[in-house]
């Protein structure tokens, strides 16, 4: 009888906790809102007492300290000129080992690596100023995946500025503004990344290094000016499995670098659609133990020492750039793919620039130089409605007039106004904007059709036969 009552009796316990079980409900805690110093004074002492998916505001002031993130979050700063986080000098600043995690609006500086990314994904590290790192200022680091860096400025920093490695793939490097450092942004081991819309100025040593066994990387929208190498693919050994290979370097202005463009022990990569303007006295490519494919079949780089022309006027050179043996761009461009327009655009005619300039606030695109046709030629567009002008300045040596002919799709401009001196031509006009407009400016003469290489040679042949007859005549006037 006991047995059966304490049977009952746990019987009873066990019904009575399911019953309470089935009426408990699992609430999802609502991600927080934690302000820094206002709820703690430390930015970890946030991060560690945080849950996944909280926000931490940082208030402006200087924080000297090392933080460490371990769970999904976002870290966002009142302003990156007044919030600024310290390494006093070494170690990581921000390390970051969860996926999910967002870091904005600071200034990073005076550590070993100003933020340190190990095997995540899914990070975001945007808007800041990082500066003032003895290694890196961001590093992606072992298998960290599918991350965001953009809009960041990246500065003085003793090694690299952003560097990706170790089998880090599917990250975006992009709107970054990199400059005073002895690496630019460098990708090591890493495959299917994606660099562009950077500017990576005055670096030491690279301001692109693709390096080791890199895959499927796509280079591309990037302004690379006065560093030491513009942009580099450097392989660890002579077989693929050590080189970049398979990378697309595409739509970059690479200009004034002691060296624009070199690649060493890589190969199978293609390389087209870039303006590479060479510094007066160094060297515009360096290729060795390479083969690559310097054009897309159609159209390859401008090469601003490039000395062939274009006589049938398809902005394409007539002869090829050649590299080395193995390298050859097939179809050189005489003008620039892309170009800021705010600046001269330069004409490459037998190893010379000729450089016109347009002032316009209208935007201004897809520039060609038709040497036949005695023309140039280029796209504007604006606000329907609108009104549009360009002040378009022509060196006599390339294009002159007597008179000048303009159009805007085939019909006069609005108001035309033209001067020059003794070496340029001025031309003012007026329009209206709506779609798409294509701008003609003829002239009457241009640059020789022929060019002097040929002349000199013809010259040179008609001076030699003039002087083998005259001798044979003088031969037989000899007795």
């Amino acid at each position: 009888m006991r047995r059966l009552t304490v049977l009952l009796g746990v019987f009873l316990l066990c019904f009575y906790s399911i019953k309470v079980a089935s009426n408990i409900y699992l609430v999802n805690a609502e991600p927080r809102i934690i302000r820094v110093p206002e709820d703690y004074e430390k930015i970890q002492w946030a991060v560690g007492n945080a849950s996944a998916g909280d926000t931490i505001i940082v208030a402006a002031g200087t924080y000297y300290e090392h933080i460490s993130i371990n769970k999904p979050l976002s870290l966002i700063g009142e302003d990156k000129a007044t919030t600024i986080i310290d390494g006093g000098g070494d170690g990581n600043i921000i390390e970051i080992w969860s996926n999910n995690v967002i870091v904005q609006g600071f200034t990073i500086q005076n550590g070993a690596q100003g933020i340190f990314i190990e095997d995540a994904s899914y990070v975001n590290i945007s808007s800041n100023l990082i500066k003032n790192t003895s290694y890196a200022a961001i590093r992606i680091n072992d298998y960290s995946n599918n991350n965001t860096i953009s809009n960041n400025i990246v500065k003085q920093n003793d090694f690299t500025g952003i560097y990706v490695f170790w089998h880090s793939e599917n990250n975006t490097i992009s709107n970054n503004y990199v400059s005073n450092n002895d690496v630019g942004i460098e990708i090591g081991v890493s495959s299917g990344n994606i660099v562009s819309n950077n500017i990576i100025e005055n670096s030491v040593w690279e301001a692109i290094l693709l390096f080791g066994a890199c895959n499927y990387n796509r280079i591309y929208n990037n302004s690379v000016l006065l560093n030491g190498y513009g942009i580099k693919l450097e392989g660890q050994g002579p077989t693929p499995e050590y080189q970049p290979t398979e990378n697309i370097v595409y739509d970059n202005i690479v200009s004034n670098n002691d060296v624009n463009i070199a690649v060493s022990q890589s190969s199978n990569n293609t390389i087209f659609h870039n303006n590479f303007i060479k510094k007066p006295y160094y060297n515009q490519v360096i290729s060795e133990n390479s083969k690559n494919d310097w054009d897309n079949g159609i159209e390859g780089n401008f090469w601003s020492d490039y000395l062939g022309v274009d006589l049938n006027g398809d902005c394409i050179g007539d002869t090829s750039y050649i590299i080395d043996e193995n390298n050859t761009d097939r179809y050189p461009l005489i003008v620039p793919h892309i170009w800021n327009y705010s600046n001269p655009i330069p004409i490459v005619w037998e190893g010379k620039t000729y450089s016109i300039a347009i002032y316009s606030n209208s935007m201004v695109s897809d520039f060609k130089f038709n040497q036949p046709q005695m023309q140039i030629s280029f796209n504007v567009s604006g606000p329907s409605d609108t009104s549009g002008y360009c002040n378009v300045t022509i060196p006599k040596t390339l294009l002159s007039d007597n008179p000048w002919t303009i159009t805007i799709d085939g019909q006069p401009p609005t108001n035309i106004i033209t001067s020059s001196n003794n070496t340029h031509s001025f031309l003012y006009f007026t329009y209206m904007h709506g779609s798409t407009k294509t701008v003609t400016i003829k002239g009457t003469n241009v640059i020789p059709e022929f060019p002097s290489t040929p002349i000199l040679i013809l010259l040179m042949l008609t001076t030699l036969i003039a002087i083998t007859l005259w001798k044979t005549k003088r031969k037989r006037l000899i007795p």
